[in-house]
């Protein structure tokens, strides 16, 4: 009768052992696996956040850019274009490429890409891969580094 007791008491004991280490066992496992859905998750929200910083600085940058061709010169010899360009905008402007008449021009008379300071003009020549015919119709594309494009029509 007393040996019953106290295997019976060595079983409760036992089992109740079990029972709380079973419980901190899934706790722990709860709480590893809850903290590493936690960090991703964190990681993931930093990452679009300054994803999401960085294209609206460049939309805001874009949008406060501004030049235009200010003047074409053509000395009505040789296929040399030279345009003046007036940054207007409130960020500077760096000119990577243009193109005439949908052709890109690889040749410049000076160092190119040409950067251009806010409220300033620049100069450009280069040479066209095509004759310049007097009184024909020329469609200038410039380009800046930020992707931003204006074209300009412009009668030899």
């Amino acid at each position: 009768d007393w040996n019953e007791k106290r295997c019976l008491t060595i079983l409760r004991t036992r089992r109740g052992v079990s029972e709380v280490i079973a419980s901190l066992i899934v706790l722990v496992i709860i709480s590893a696996v809850s903290t590493t859905i936690y960090n991703y998750s964190l990681t993931i929200m930093n990452y679009n956040k300054d994803k999401l910083q960085e294209d609206l600085s460049i939309k805001i940058d874009q949008s406060n850019e501004r030049y235009k061709i200010v003047y074409v010169y053509w000395n009505g010899i040789n296929d040399i274009l030279n345009i003046s360009i007036l940054n207007y905008g409130d960020v500077d402007v760096e000119i990577v490429d243009i193109y005439v008449n949908g052709f890109r021009i690889n040749s410049y008379i000076e160092e190119f890409p040409k950067y251009i300071d806010i409220l300033k003009i620049c100069n450009i020549s280069f040479n066209l891969s095509t004759a310049i015919n007097q009184n024909d119709l020329y469609d200038i594309v410039l380009v800046s580094k930020r992707g931003v494009s204006y074209e300009y029509l412009w009668r030899a």
